[in-house]
């Protein structure tokens, strides 16, 4: 028999920090947390396996598939990570947008 799926499926962020700079991962969710040796750079890829958001500050709290967690954004800092799927949907209705004006141009 298959294992149930999990409740989460997971799912891929970049590091892009405002402020430019590599980070190191949390051992919890708390951006000023204790830190582990996990290194990311900036617009490096990275599996998460949770999210788990912030009641007070809002923040969404990243538990990487490898261990480690970081934040989508800081406060006072701005953004830090961002959600693969959101941007290349931005990046798709701008081709469509593209191929629609083409279109358009090529029928008038």
């Amino acid at each position: 028999s298959l294992a149930p799926p999990p409740l989460f499926s997971s799912t891929f962020w970049r590091y892009s920090p405002s402020n430019g700079k590599p980070i190191v991962t949390r051992q919890l969710p708390e951006i000023d947390g204790e830190k582990t040796a996990r290194r990311v750079v900036p617009n490096e890829v990275f599996e998460v396996s949770e999210e788990r958001r912030g009641v007070i500050s809002g923040v969404v709290f990243l538990h990487l598939a490898g261990g480690g967690w970081l934040f989508d954004s800081k406060p006072g800092v701005g953004v830090m990570c961002v959600k693969q799927e959101e941007e290349q949907e931005q990046d798709g209705e701008e081709a469509r947008r593209i191929r629609g004006e083409e279109e358009a141009a090529a029928n008038s």
